[in-house]
């Protein structure tokens, strides 16, 4: 039985020693430069509230003066 990961954005298996597709530190498992490019478009736009980083399990870096 061959090892494999399932592409981020389709879903589809990439076994071993088949290439995979990233962008290090946002997106590691895509099956084709096609499916990296539909996760790289799958963005969001938010507000910045201490709500927001909260969600993201993040705190503020300072505070101006």
């Amino acid at each position: 039985m061959r090892r494999y990961i399932k592409c981020s954005s389709c879903g589809k298996k990439v076994y071993e020693d088949e290439q995979v597709f990233s962008v290090p530190g946002i997106i590691f498992r895509c099956c084709s430069l096609g499916c990296l490019a539909n996760c790289m478009m799958d963005y969001r736009v938010n507000d910045l509230t201490d709500e927001y980083l909260k969600d993201c399990d993040e705190d503020w870096d300072g505070a101006e003066e």
